[in-house]
């Protein structure tokens, strides 16, 4: 089912116009282990997790170093973030 959802192609064309950018890292801001559907999020929490699973493994191949944001409250993840930008 996600498959219809995701196409392989869709992800890829995405992955592709990311290559073309200078960056060399993506942050991953993991999910915190729940997950609610909504007139904008149709995945659920299994779906979501697979599709951070999905991204994580295409930037990876494309040579971007992923940096993953885990879960905690949105004053460490800032931090977190902010620790890795200035690194």
């Amino acid at each position: 089912q996600i498959a219809k959802r995701y196409p392989s192609r869709a992800l890829q064309k995405a992955v592709d116009d990311l290559a073309k950018d200078p960056y060399d890292r993506i942050f991953l801001i993991e999910n915190l282990g729940n997950c609610r559907t909504n007139q904008v999020r149709r995945e659920d929490l299994d779906e979501a997790l697979l599709l951070e699973r999905l991204q994580e493994k295409n930037y990876s191949s494309q040579g971007y170093d992923v940096v993953r944001i885990g879960p905690a409250s949105l004053g460490e993840r800032i931090q977190m973030l902010m620790t890795e930008l200035h690194s």
